[in-house]
C-alpha cells in the first residue's frame, strides 16, 4: 500500500512508514525438524523392487484438512532473490506458531533478524525531514521488525499469508485521541482536517507562525495515513502491501512475493 499524502487538504507553506525447543525474537519456539518421510519400513527388497508405492514426502493424511502440519510450525530461514532491504540483506526469517488448513499464524522479518527490534513508538526520528512527505518504511516493509503473518492459509502445499507494512506505527496509533470531523459529517481522524503549513523546521496549523502542531500527526493521520479511526478509538488500516505466495516440499518452501518491487521476486525457505 504505497501511500501519499492527500493534498486536497494539506497546505504546504515553504515546501509546498512434539520437542521443546528455545524461545526466538520472532515469540514463537523453535521445534526440533521433524522428518515427514516415513520410517516404519524394514529391511529388503527396494520399494521400486518389490512394486511398493514410493515413501510419501507428507505424513499420512498431509491432504486432510482435519490434519495440522505440526512437523512444520517453527523456524524457517532463506533469502529473496534480487532484493536488498535497508540494511543490504537479502534474508527472510518466518517463525509459524501454526500451520494448517485452519490457521497459518507467527511472524516475519526481512533484513538481519539477529538485529535490535526498531523501536516506532516515537515517529518523529523516521520523518524525512518533517516535510509532510509521509513515512520513509510505507513502501516495502519495515528492516528487523517482526511483522504478523496476516490472511494467512494453507491448501494442500501452498502456503500464502500477507504482510502489512503499516503494522510498524500500530502502537503509536492506537494512542491517539479520535477527532470529530467538521467538514466530512460522520467521518474521525487523528487529528483535525485543517489546512496545515510547514516552515522552519516546524508544522503549524493554517499558516508558518501560526499554533504549532507535531508533524508526526500529520504524516501519520491524514486520510491516507496509517492511522485510522472511528468514534470510539483509533487503530491502523489494514492492506496487501507484501504478498507472499509459496509451495512447500519437505523441510523447504519456495515460491514468491509481491509488493517488494515493480513484480514478484523468487522467495526461498528452508526449515531450521
Amino acid at each position: 500500500m504505497n501511500r501519499r499524502i492527500a493534498v486536497g487538504w494539506w497546505l504546504l507553506a515553504g515546501m509546498v512508514i512434539a520437542c521443546s525447543g528455545t524461545e526466538n525474537r520472532l515469540g514463537g519456539v523453535e521445534n526440533q525438524r521433524v522428518s515427514s518421510a516415513n520410517s516404519s519400513g524394514t529391511g529388503g527388497a527396494s520399494g521400486a523392487d518389490a512394486g511398493e508405492a514410493p515413501v510419501p514426502l507428507y505424513p499420512a493424511g498431509f491432504g486432510d484438512p482435519g490434519s495440522p502440519h505440526t512437523f512444520a510450525a517453527g523456524t524457517w530461514t532463506g533469502y529473496v532473490e534480487n532484493y536488498r532491504s535497508a540494511d543490504g540483506s537479502d534474508s527472510v526469517t518466518v517463525e509459524f506458531d501454526a500451520l494448517s488448513e485452519t490457521a497459518v499464524t507467527g511472524k516475519i522479518i526481512l533484513g538481519d533478524a539477529s538485529a535490535p527490534v526498531p523501536d516506532y513508538s516515537n515517529p518523529d526520528q523516521y520523518l524525512t525531514g518533517k516535510n509532510f512527505g509521509g513515512a520513509p518504511n510505507d513502501a516495502v516493509p519495515a528492516n528487523s521488525y517482526p511483522f504478523t503473518l496476516v490472511d494467512g492459509k494453507l491448501t494442500g502445499s501452498r502456503v500464502q499469508f500477507i504482510v502489512v507494512n503499516d503494522e510498524i506505527w500500530d502502537a503509536w496509533c492506537v494512542q491517539q485521541t479520535p477527532v470529530r470531523d467538521t467538514t466530512i459529517l460522520g467521518q474521525y481522524g487523528c487529528i483535525a482536517n485543517v489546512q496545515y503549513a510547514y516552515g522552519n523546521n516546524e508544522c503549524y496549523v493554517g499558516m508558518v507562525g501560526g499554533p504549532r502542531v507535531d508533524c508526526a500527526q500529520i504524516d501519520l493521520c491524514d486520510y491516507g495515513g496509517p492511522c485510522a479511526c472511528n468514534a470510539t478509538q483509533c487503530y491502523i488500516q489494514s492492506g496487501e502491501d507484501a504478498r507472499f505466495d509459496l509451495s512447500m516440499q519437505d523441510d523447504r518452501m519456495d515460491g514468491s512475493v509481491a509488493g517488494l518491487s515493480s513484480g514478484a521476486l523468487n522467495v526461498h525457505l528452508t526449515k531450521m
